[in-house]
């Protein structure tokens, strides 16, 4: 079979894998969540026989660079995309005729496989445990990317607020507008935040914030208005194994996608399949310090 040629040939004449990331990912700090999960591409894909070469580009929504050129189809087995969230930059790699892997993003593209973390279910397990714990009115603070026209909500965040909404719409409530807002990760502070929550009529008792970074601070700003929580306010964040925060938090392994993402890009290559995938990885709820019963 032609393609099964092309494949055989590909997994033996390329040992070379490419990850493109972009600067503000951080994946050369290795306890951070990208990080990990290059520290789990790195090792699957030295398991399997094939060294890494890592790309850096300018953001998640990199500007269209008219000298930017795609890898070499010859020269490499195939391109992972960790922290990149731009579909135009997307289909340049899948035009190019070998593998792609998304990490931590969905993309549209038929071509292009993916690995993330199941955000949606997230939202959903974090408003059916502030329901068990007496809670009915729920607020939601996600996080921004990008800047001036690129600027946009952040697309976990986006599926975290879906899952949280379905969960209120299942038990008979709704989670409107007014009790949503989205900010930049980088704000020094979250004063504005803290205000905006203050002025919600009700006010709501439990809140889900986009990351552990964000929670640690929103707590830090509460206290400087005298709110405490879980006194005043229970909080749950996303996580992931290894960040150090004592918050009740959705955990998931970042190594492990790492992981993940090398066995689909090699499933490609060696054409065991031929259709796209897209492999959705669940976290589990580790309670910590800043959840308590409504009713206590």
């Amino acid at each position: 079979v032609p393609s099964g040629i092309r494949a055989w040939r590909r997994l033996r004449r390329s040992r070379l894998i490419k990850m493109v990331t972009s600067y503000v990912s951080f994946a050369d700090v290795p306890p951070t969540y990208y990080g990990q999960i290059y520290q789990g591409i790195l090792v699957r894909g030295g398991q399997a026989g094939y060294n890494l070469s890592t790309r850096r580009i300018s953001g998640p929504f990199p500007s269209s660079e008219p000298d930017y050129k795609v890898e070499d189809p010859e020269r490499v087995l195939g391109v992972i995309i960790l922290a990149i969230m731009d579909e135009r930059f997307i289909a340049m790699h899948t035009d190019a005729g070998y593998p792609v892997v998304c990490v931590d993003y969905w993309p549209s593209n038929p071509q292009a496989d993916a690995v993330l973390v199941d955000c949606f279910g997230e939202g959903q397990r974090a408003v059916e445990f502030f329901l068990n714990q007496g809670h009915r009115d729920i607020f939601f603070l996600g996080n921004l990317l990008g800047r001036g026209s690129n600027q946009q909500h952040e697309a976990d965040a986006d599926l975290l607020l879906a899952g949280c909404r379905r969960a209120l719409q299942q038990a008979g409530l709704s989670l409107p507008e007014e009790r949503v807002r989205f900010r930049r990760r980088e704000d020094d502070d979250l004063d504005e935040a803290v205000d905006w929550y203050i002025s919600l009529r009700p006010r709501p008792t439990a809140g889900i914030v986009f990351d552990g970074f964000s929670l640690t601070r929103f707590c830090d700003a509460l206290a400087r208005r005298r709110l405490n929580c879980p006194r005043d306010v229970s909080l749950i964040c996303k996580s992931h194994h290894g960040e150090p925060i004592e918050a009740a938090a959705f955990r998931c392994d970042p190594f492990q996608i790492g992981q993940l993402a090398v066995d689909l890009l090699l499933e490609r290559a060696s054409g065991k399949r031929q259709t796209a995938a897209k492999l959705v990885v669940s976290s589990t709820l580790q309670l910590g310090t800043t959840v308590r019963r409504f009713d206590e």
